[in-house]
């Protein structure tokens, strides 16, 4: 008889567990989507990226290849004025907004 009330008792939880993977499956569906992260390649010409406390954007624009099929380089400028020379599309910002981390070539084509 224990074994048939264990067994009874496991059925209900499995159909309780089936009904909260679904509740919790139309919850993550009808949720407000974050936007998407943008694409992030060494080839880039372009980026748009800001930081994720939302304060500072980084901006390389019309960026070129640095030699034939080489990743590209260009200006890259930040919203609170500063700008540097030479560097590539492929950034990233670290979690806290701190730090932005970009490639940038060097005059001879090496990159630092």
């Amino acid at each position: 008889m224990r074994c048939l009330t264990e067994a009874a008792s496991w059925a209900r939880g499995i159909e309780s567990l089936f009904k909260e993977v679904a509740a919790l499956k139309e919850q993550v569906q009808s949720a407000p989507s974050e936007e998407p992260l943008p694409s992030i390649s060494p080839w880039s010409s372009e980026v748009h990226i800001t930081s994720p406390d939302g304060k500072t954007t980084a901006v390389i624009e019309d960026a070129m290849e640095v030699g034939m099929g080489a990743p590209t380089a260009g200006l890259l400028r930040l919203s609170n004025g500063m700008t540097f020379e030479r560097c590539n599309p492929s950034l990233v910002w670290s979690a806290d907004s701190a730090y932005l981390a970009v490639p940038q070539w060097m005059p001879d084509r090496s990159s630092d």
